[in-house]
């Protein structure tokens, strides 16, 4: 959108309210300046001025900015899709690697019990047995974590997907 199709709106909704440059600014809270820029065309509105001034002008902020009231509306759904397409993406590679984590820490679990098994054949106590019990419990609460994913990712793709089959086809 170019600036000046967005001044001559403002200009043209504001005399239609029968408004000043000064009065709009003061019920947008900017000065008459920066309303006199808008309506030449040489700067935009700030984002965060844009819906307070559609209200001031009586209009839609997608008006203001010359949408159709329907263009909104499909972007969100548009965007809403992207959304969702992107979060069943998002949580079916968070599952692979899941399942990645899970076979290598049931490696590393099986190696540790190996290792704490040969330790106790040698008679071998203290210390490297504690440090394996450390470390042997906290590879089962990776294993834990890891078998959580998959199973809280395996429920929220299927909610996503019975969300997507629910959604009228357009």
């Amino acid at each position: 959108m170019e600036m000046t199709e967005m001044g001559r709106r403002i200009a043209l909704l504001r005399r239609e309210k029968g408004l000043t440059q000064k009065q709009l600014a003061d019920l947008v809270h900017v000065t008459d300046k920066a309303v006199s820029k808008w309506e030449q065309g040489k700067n935009f509105p700030n984002l965060s001025i844009l819906e307070p001034l559609a209200m001031a002008l009586g209009c839609s902020a997608a008006a203001l900015l010359g949408l159709d009231e329907n263009a909104a509306g499909e972007a969100i759904s548009l965007s809403v899709a992207i959304y969702e397409e992107e979060k069943t993406l998002w949580l079916r590679e968070l599952r692979k690697r899941a399942w990645a984590a899970l076979v290598f820490q049931l490696l590393i679990f099986v190696g540790l019990v190996l290792i704490s098994r040969y330790l106790d054949k040698k008679l071998l106590y203290g210390y490297p047995m504690s440090l394996l019990g450390i470390m042997t419990g906290l590879c089962g609460t990776l294993i834990g974590s890891s078998i959580w994913t998959i199973r809280t990712g395996g429920r929220l793709l299927g909610r996503t997907a019975e969300r997507q089959s629910s959604r009228p086809v357009k």
